[in-house]
């Protein structure tokens, strides 16, 4: 009786830890196996999906050719130091348009083509109007965290972050 408990608590504890590897992406699920539809809303399991896309370049491709989205993979590339980027495409036409265009992992590229219904049906909602554009500075640079001279190195390091300046409605 005493081992089944200790089984039972064994795999429990199992579960927990592999669940919390998962969902702080410390344990990535295959792209294949979660991949999402980029054309629905987000649901629950959103982190987890786009997470998945980060390890499967191909796979995250797949899901973008689903969309209305055209893109252009680039080749991967080594700039410094932890500095470069992998599974890298620019966003030749968007929901909404960026200015400049979007260069950034396919992965980003995914969270921004399902966010981007998001943020237009929520201005649609408490604005009357569309976005018309989202002027940004940026995905890349190889840097530090808030510039910073030392320090870790900021997601922009490896073109998974986007720095927005601001947005326009029509």
């Amino acid at each position: 009786m005493r081992a089944t408990h200790a089984i039972g608590a064994a795999l429990v504890l199992s579960a927990l830890v592999a669940g919390i590897a998962v969902h702080e992406s410390l344990l990535r699920i295959p792209g294949r196996w979660l991949a999402p539809d980029l054309n629905r809303a987000p649901g629950a399991f959103a982190h987890l999906q786009l997470n998945s896309l980060s390890t499967d370049g191909e796979a995250c491709r797949a899901v973008l050719a689903r969309t209305a989205l055209k893109f252009t993979p680039l080749a991967d590339r080594v700039t410094g130091r932890g500095c470069g980027f992998t599974d890298v495409v620019r966003a030749d036409t968007s929901p909404i348009a960026f200015n400049p265009r979007v260069t950034a992992t396919c992965s980003m590229t995914a969270a921004l083509v399902w966010y981007q219904q998001q943020l237009d049906a929520i201005a649609m909602r408490d604005l009357g109007t569309r976005i018309a554009r989202v002027d940004q500075l940026g995905t890349y640079a190889c840097r530090n965290i808030d510039s910073a001279a030392s320090g870790r190195l900021s997601q922009h390091a490896t073109a998974k972050s986007l720095k927005i300046l601001e947005d326009a409605t029509s």
